[in-house]
């Protein structure tokens, strides 16, 4: 069993983005019966603090190398902030998602090791359209880490 808790910016960036809006939706200034629009939207700020509270380890601990697996739930809690002229504002989204993990541990001595390793995340935010000046939209969060560093070992 293994627990652990990082922090990301996966910021949004500048770019042309295509808008739909539904029949009958209420937007900044009025109510319009449908359409599209594209525009260069400027980047938002967006933040991601990922809690896995337990990862289920499996590990082969038999060698100086040591290959391993985890999987686990994980909780992310997100926030996002759009300067958007109209849909100014900061909002958040918490969701449970998928922690998986790939990767090896070699130990250089009986207490210090080095480590690589990949992961990946899995959840969908909910960004409520009440708030951050009524720009509401889904967003599939799946990123891909890589990571290395050294431990200690007591």
């Amino acid at each position: 069993m293994e627990l652990e808790a990082y922090y990301t910016t996966p910021h949004i960036e500048q770019g042309p983005t295509r808008v739909s809006i539904l029949p009958g939706s209420v937007v900044v200034g009025g109510t319009v019966t449908s359409g599209s629009v594209t525009n260069e939207f400027p980047g938002d700020n967006f933040r991601v603090i990922s809690i896995a509270p337990f990862n289920l380890m499996f590990r082969y601990n038999k060698a100086r190398f040591q290959p391993y697996v985890g999987v686990g739930p994980g909780i992310f809690l997100s926030r996002i902030k759009t300067t958007e002229v109209g849909f100014e504002g900061t909002q958040g989204s918490t969701k449970v998602g998928l922690n998986v993990k790939l990767g090896g541990e070699d130990f250089f001595t009986e207490h210090i090791s080095g480590y690589g390793e990949v992961r990946y995340n899995y959840t969908r935010f909910d960004f409520d359209a009440t708030e951050a000046g009524g720009f509401g939209f889904t967003a599939t969060y799946n990123p891909v880490i890589f990571s290395f560093g050294v431990g200690y070992h007591f």
